[in-house]
Parts: structure tokens; sequence; C-alpha cells
């Protein structure tokens, strides 16, 4: 079942790789706001948020498949549609129904990969689940800069409209990853309580949601900053992500082995710290090297963050889908809000006459959340 699930994530993985580093880019290039870019994102992540919640309680009573397969073929043909989208805020409109349907598939896929892994295992389990995850969107935006290479220079169109190309390719993609689901339909899913094997706190739940903020602001704020500061295009940034998607691999599978190891949640403090610090400098360099790996320490404490926190949700016991589902959902909120405050900040605030500044603001409050809730744990040994 599990290696089932590992090709089925890879080819669906890639499909939206491809798309998901042009789409910012494209939309600007549609004469889209930076709040526009900001809002794309979140519809994205709302509906998300929205679908996770809703469809992780609804699947632990009736099963995992039948919203997989709902929302592959949705998300397939929702980005052939793009293809025949010309307006901005249409393309909008569909990359929140896309939004949809990834919050029916991700998190099913999460919980079966927890559900049948051993405890001492679960953690590189749903580790390698988000390593293979990362690979395939690694690739994904790797093949999206050839297709963009080869479209623009054999067929001579701009670069705006060889984005289509990629938008075929990867709605294809998608759909022959649906050969891989395996599970029965409708099948009902058994609970096996482990309560006790991790306390289990709304902390949790807290972190995710700014880890989620450090997402939304990374996937649309940051790449206009790419493009608009550094000088960055549509190849460059996707031939990016798919460097940095490498990369980020072995940091995956490394903290998921130090939370299988050691404390779960103390681990899990330490991304967020990572992430934090990150967030805090990373408008103050102008120097292109210091940014690139301010960036990928943000890549790597996110990569981390989710293997290791799925574990420890599902390892709490209970309903497993519900609860993975609020994870999500909360994870979701906080994309959602953040290219919103990012866009609007990109345009209007400077600090240290950095247009990223509200990077700096984030990484403050979550160190300051952060002390907090350490001092609360230390106090209540």
């Amino acid at each position: 079942m599990v290696i089932f699930v590992y090709f089925l994530v890879f080819g669906a993985a890639i499909g939206t790789g491809m798309v998901k580093p042009l789409l910012p880019l494209y939309l600007r290039g549609l004469g889209a706001s930076a709040f526009e870019v900001g809002l794309l994102v979140s519809g994205f992540m709302l509906a998300r948020s929205i679908s996770s919640l809703l469809i992780g309680a609804l699947s632990d009573r009736i099963g995992r498949t039948p919203f997989i397969v709902m929302g592959l073929l949705g998300l397939s043909l929702s980005t052939f549609a793009l293809v025949l989208i010309p307006n901005p805020h249409l393309v909008v409109l569909v990359r929140t129904l896309q939004g949809f349907f990834a919050g029916a598939v991700w998190p099913q896929l999460q919980i079966l990969v927890g559900e049948a892994s051993k405890r001492s295992f679960r953690s590189r389990a749903i580790g390698i689940y988000f390593i293979i995850g990362s690979l395939g969107m690694g690739i994904g935006s790797g093949l999206a800069s050839l297709v963009l290479s080869l479209v623009t220079r054999y067929r001579s169109i701009p670069e705006q409209d060889a984005v289509k190309w990629v938008f075929v390719i990867a709605a294809f993609v998608v759909l022959l990853s649906m050969a891989f689901i395996r599970e029965g339909k409708g099948e009902r899913v058994k609970e096996k309580s482990t309560e006790g094997a991790f306390r289990l706190g709304a902390w949790i739940y807290v972190f995710g949601f700014f880890m989620g903020f450090i997402l939304g602001l990374y996937n649309s704020i940051f790449l206009l900053h790419l493009k608009e500061f550094f000088g960055f295009n549509m190849r460059g940034v996707a031939l990016l992500m798919f460097l940095f998607g490498l990369g980020g691999i072995t940091f995956t599978y490394l903290l998921s082995h130090m939370a299988d190891k050691l404390d779960g949640m103390w681990v899990l403090r330490g991304i967020v710290a990572v992430a934090a610090f990150s967030s805090l400098f990373l408008p103050l360099t102008r120097s292109l090297t210091v940014s690139l790996i301010l960036a990928f320490f943000i890549l790597c404490a996110m990569r981390g963050f989710l293997p290791v926190s799925r574990s420890i949700v599902i390892s709490s016991g209970g309903k497993k889908g519900t609860k993975v589902g609020a994870l999500n959902s909360v994870s979701n909120l906080g994309s959602v809000v953040s290219p919103l405050i990012g866009g609007y900040a990109y345009d209007r605030l400077r600090i240290f006459g950095s247009r990223i500044s509200i990077f700096l603001l984030l990484g403050v409050l979550i160190l300051v959340i952060l002390t907090v809730e350490v001092v609360g744990s230390l106090s209540r040994r």
C-alpha cells in the first residue's frame, strides 16, 4: 500500500510542481497587482483549508480513496482549464478550485502512510512521503523550465504564451498518477488508538498556522522579490525551485529521523526556531547569495515541519482524519492571510528599505510565541 502511495505522490507532485512556481509570474504577466498575486495563493489555501477540515472528518467515516479520486481528477481538469483563461481574475478563481481539490488529496495520502507505518518508523515514513513529494515538485519545476526553454526557442513565442504548454503537460501527468490508486472505494478506515504516545496540545496547531504563514509568503512574495529585485525570469525561478527541492530532501529525512529517535516536540520547536530566525534576517540582506541561503533554511524548516508534525498528530490516536485535516486546515489558513498581508506590505511597507520587511516582523512574532510556549512547557514539569 505505502509503495503505491509513494508512486502516486511522485506523479501528482510532478504535475503540480510544473504549475506552482510559474502561476504567480504568469498572473503578473496578465497585468495583476502584487495584491492579486497574493490573492492567487490565498484563494488556493483558503479552499484547501476548508476541504482539508471537512473531508478529513468525512474520510474517518467512509474511507480515503473516494476523495483522492475526486481530488486528482479535479486537479487535472482545472490545470488544463488554465490554458483557456486569459483573464487574471478567472485564473485566481480556477486556482481557488484547485485548492479545494488539493485538500481532498494530500491529507488523505499522509494518513494512509501514517496508518500503515509502525510508531518507531512513522516520522521517517511520512518524511519519505514528503521527500518523494518534494522530489516530484522539484522535477516538475525543472521540467517546466525545460519546456519553457524548448518552446520559446523552437516555436519563437513569448514566455508568457509558452506557459500554456506547461499547463497541458502538467494536467496530463496528474491524470496519469491516478493509475497508482489502490485502496478500495468506500472502504471503512479502522482506527487504532495510540493515545498517550504524545501529549498533543494546541501549540502544534499554532505552530502549524505560522509555518503556513511563512509558506504563503515564500510561494508568492519571495518569488516576486527574486524577479523584481534580483532580476530572475520565470525559467530562473523554476530552476531555482528545482534545485531547492533536491537540496531539501536530505534535511527532511534527517529531521524525521531525529523525531523518531528523540522527543518529537523538541525537534518541532527547533524547526520552528530555524524558520523564525531565517525569516527575521531575510529582509536585512541585499546579497543574493545570503538571501538564497536564508530562503533555503526556511524551505528546509518547512519541509521538516510537515512530517514531524503529522507524525505527532497521528501518534496521538483518535480520529486521525479529523486531526490531520485540522492541522492542514490551520496551516492553510496561515497561507491564506500571509500573501494578502505580504502583497499589501510589498507595495507599501518599508523597513530598512526592504520590500519584504513582512518577513522580519513575522520572524520576531514567531520567536516571541515560541519562547512563551517553551517557558510554559518547562514550568509544567
